[in-house]
C-alpha cells in the first residue's frame, strides 16, 4: 500500500484524478493476493512496484466506448493496478512489470491483455 499511496500522491500533484477517491483499496489489494493476482517487482530485494494481474474475465471490459478489441471473442487476461514508486521513474520499471505480467499470462496460455487508464496519465499510456 506504500507504493500505492506515493503512486497516488503523484497523481494528485500532476493534476490527475485517478485513484483520488481512495482506491485502490487496501480491501482489494489483499483480495487480489489472496487470489493470486498481485503480483511485485523487486529491484535490489526491496519492492518498488506492483500490479495485478487478474485471469478471469470482468463485465467492465466487455464492451468498450468509440472502438473495439481487437479479439473480442477470445480469452483476455486484465492488468490492474500498476504503480511504481515514484523514485524510481524513467527508469523503465512500468516496462519491466508489464513485460513480466505479460509473460506470465503468455505461461498461462492467455494471448490477449486488456487494460485501461485515465486519460491524464499519459506515463501508463505509454
Amino acid at each position: 500500500m506504500e507504493i500505492i499511496e506515493q503512486a497516488r500522491a503523484q497523481l494528485r500533484e500532476k493534476g490527475n484524478p485517478q485513484w483520488q477517491d481512495g482506491h485502490p483499496f487496501p480491501k482489494t489489494m489483499k483480495s487480489d493476493i489472496k487470489a493470486g493476482y498481485n503480483w511485485v517487482l523487486i529491484d535490489n530485494q526491496k519492492i518498488v512496484g506492483t500490479s495485478t494481474l487478474q485471469l478471469t474475465p470482468e463485465q467492465t471490459y466487455e464492451e468498450i466506448k468509440d472502438g473495439s478489441w481487437l479479439k473480442p471473442n477470445e480469452p483476455y487476461a486484465i492488468i490492474h493496478r500498476l504503480a511504481v514508486l515514484p523514485s524510481k521513474n524513467g527508469q523503465g520499471f512500468g516496462k519491466y512489470i508489464f513485460s513480466n505480467l505479460l509473460t506470465v499470462g503468455y505461461l498461462q496460455g492467455v494471448r490477449n491483455f486488456r487494460y485501461d487508464t485515465h486519460y491524464k496519465n499519459i506515463p501508463v499510456q505509454k
